[in-house]
């Protein structure tokens, strides 16, 4: 019976969260998405900022810096983790915030590379 309960907290706790991830969505642009949702499904890490915009620039054919302005707003969101003019170098990656709300867009449909 315990444990029955904690399954069902558990459920719970994981719609919520995908709740969560789905309105926090919303407050994104559809480029912001789109880089959200590829980041989650083509990119294998590695690359710093700089590298990763100029990638991404020439796979979706979106200028670089519309593609730096979009991944400066995700890194201030706390969507992604990247160096900055102090501290150069780290590579890109997703956060645990980041990675749940491209893994809903995901689900839902909304990647257009």
């Amino acid at each position: 019976m315990l444990e029955e309960s904690v399954r069902v907290q558990i459920e719970t706790l994981k719609e919520f969260e995908r709740d969560l991830a789905y309105i926090a969505s919303l407050g994104l642009t559809r480029k912001q998405r789109t880089l959200l949702a590829w980041l989650a499904e083509r990119y294998e890490g590695g690359m710093n900022y700089t590298t990763l915009i100029t990638r991404l620039s020439e796979e979706m054919r979106i200028p670089s810096s519309t593609i730096r302005w979009n991944l400066r707003f995700l890194r201030d969101a706390g969507l992604i983790t990247a160096g900055h003019r102090d501290n150069k170098g780290i590579p890109v990656r997703l956060t645990r915030k980041g990675l749940l709300i491209a893994e809903n867009l995901i689900k839902r449909g909304e990647k257009q590379f």
